[in-house]
């Protein structure tokens, strides 16, 4: 099982003692323009939407699959469309898209329900569903908002 996580998100995991591995360690290439760029790799999004099958076309690329994704959905700083984040949604969508092999926690709170999960010994599939449309849900309220601030109609 693979854990990767963005930046603070990994460092809570590890000082939960959680073991979460970087995305750098898996694309094997730094963070870029300012930590802009940092999950928008072929490793990372082929890992998220590999189905059952794949392992070796990802193999041939020297890729693996991932399992969970842990990642944050930060609000937009400002009131410009410039703001807002590309490569942390466009990854929540690709294990949304994929939730039936991988597991998507886009807040702290999904970290509970998902380790008692483990303990039993598997995530079940209204778990990943739950979390999947969790996940949706607080991409479309993350845009709804941003839309409002850039349209000057923040409420």
């Amino acid at each position: 099982m693979a854990l990767y996580a963005t930046g603070g998100t990994a460092d809570h995991l590890r000082a939960h003692a959680i073991e979460a591995h970087e995305i750098a360690t898996l694309t094997g290439h730094p963070a870029m323009l300012d930590g802009r760029v940092k999950a928008l790799h072929p490793a990372v999004f082929a890992g998220l939407l590999a189905r059952e099958g794949d392992d070796r076309e990802l193999a041939g690329h020297g890729y693996s699959p991932i399992d969970f994704l842990i990642a944050s959905i930060a609000p937009a700083a400002g009131t410009a469309l410039a703001d807002m984040d590309i490569g942390g949604p466009a990854m929540i969508r690709a294990a949304i898209k994929n939730a039936g092999r991988v597991v998507v926690a886009t807040d702290p709170e999904d970290y509970a329900p998902i380790i008692a999960a483990l303990g039993k010994g598997r995530i079940g599939a209204a778990l990943r569903r739950r979390l999947a449309h969790r996940a949706l849900e607080r991409l479309i309220e993350a845009d709804t908002a941003l839309l409002r601030r850039v349209a000057g109609r923040a409420d």
